[in-house]
């Protein structure tokens, strides 16, 4: 993760990662070079060469595919078949399906209706918005909180009784989503009587599955609950560090996790 962290500060900082970078990297970090490249050739979000001027990403999953994105992506096909600043990829899945067919430029999520919309910020005839999380979120039923002053609450109150949250858990009947629907309170059980020495919680926040777009939304307008969430999970199972995995294409996401507003509150649990 740390290295993973790094070469994607480092793409940020110079663009893509040359050959020079990564022995620099390797050397630094006192890692085989072999290793960085493994990661370089995994990873798609890597670049080995200079990028262009623009980069636009269209989605062509299985949402988008429904909401016509192959005749989005023929249109600009067409409109940028001469211009050597562009490229144009077609991905999976940018985790936007609620503004399918989903696209970005240069990493910015675009809710554009028409390829002459994706085009006039390829023109920069209009500029791309600031990438940042909503400055005005929604009132979600599932947040029990009226404002920032009362978050982390549940977290402050419950923080020493390990085998109360479990017990809730486990009446609540909440289960695992990743498939197996395996019972929420029992998995925290079994993490919390391993007698390991070392314990993590770790978020991972890459829905990739078409039609999944649930994560992204409760990471931008509900960060606060996610980290209060693993904050209970800690305490619980006698954790002391905590893993957030976002998809590179979170990066509005990302920020709302950082900001400070979020975690205001979370310092008194």
């Amino acid at each position: 993760m740390e290295l993973l962290r790094e070469m994607m500060r480092l793409q940020a900082e110079r663009g893509f990662l040359a050959d020079a970078t990564l022995r620099e990297l390797a050397t630094e970090r006192r890692v085989p070079l072999y290793r960085l490249q493994e990661l370089v050739s995994f990873y798609p979000v890597f670049r080995r060469t200079p990028p262009p001027k623009t980069i636009v990403h269209v989605c062509r999953d299985v949402t988008c595919a429904m909401a016509g994105c192959a005749e989005r992506t023929a249109e600009l096909k067409t409109a940028i078949t001469d211009r050597e600043d562009i490229e144009l990829h077609e991905v999976s899945c940018l985790g936007r399906c609620d503004a399918a067919p989903a696209a970005a430029i240069n990493e910015v999520p675009l809710a554009a209706e028409s390829a002459a919309d994706l085009l006039a910020f390829v023109n920069e005839e209009q500029s791309l918005p600031v990438n940042n999380p909503t400055d005005k979120p929604r009132r979600w039923k599932c947040d029990p909180y009226d404002s920032p002053q009362q978050r982390f609450a549940t977290a402050r109150s419950m923080h020493s009784d390990a085998d109360e949250i479990i017990a809730r858990l486990s009446a609540s009947g909440l289960r695992g989503m990743g498939g197996a629907g395996f019972p929420t309170g029992r998995k925290w059980e079994l993490v919390r009587n391993e007698t390991a020495d070392t314990k993590y919680v770790i978020c991972n926040a890459d829905e990739s599955e078409p039609g999944t777009f649930k994560d992204r939304l409760i990471l931008e307008e509900l960060p606060h609950l996610v980290i209060e969430g693993m904050l209970l999970a800690g305490l619980t199972i006698g954790a002391e560090q905590g893993i957030v995995y976002l998809r590179h294409e979170y990066e509005r996401e990302r920020r709302a996790l950082q900001t400070p507003s979020t975690t205001r509150g979370l310092a008194a649990c």
